[in-house]
């Protein structure tokens, strides 16, 4: 990782996920250079037939219905990095966010040769 790229990691992120293939049910965010420290104030733009999962320190943090949300790590540019020195400059606050697809998925096999037959009582 060069100067630049360290630069470019204390810059906020916007958080949002498009999935072209219209088949993946979650999706786990992860930024371009690897650092995967989301900072404090980067926004997450959750789409409509989207959830999103926000974990903070490997805990259930917020789940987020769709719309535009700021984030809150208590990882902050610059000082997070600073803080970070005894750990070699990998963050000790960790923050995931998780895209799940709230869509419904038609004519899904789901890995079984023929289909599942349920009766009706009706």
């Amino acid at each position: 990782m060069g100067l630049l790229d360290a630069v470019k990691d204390q810059f906020l992120d916007v958080i949002e996920y498009v999935d072209k293939s219209n088949k993946l049910i979650v999706s786990k965010y992860q930024r371009e250079s690897g650092n995967n420290e989301l900072k404090q104030g980067s926004k997450v733009i959750v789409r409509e037939s989207q959830s999103a999962v926000f974990l903070k320190g490997g805990k259930l943090a917020d789940i987020l219905p769709p719309g535009t949300y700021s984030l809150t790590t208590d990882n902050f540019p610059v000082l997070s990095s600073l803080k970070a020195f005894p750990y070699l400059f990998v963050s000790p606050v960790i923050a995931d966010v998780y895209f799940v697809s709230t869509r419904q998925f038609i004519d899904n096999k789901w890995a079984t040769k023929n289909p599942i037959m349920k009766r009706d009582n009706n």
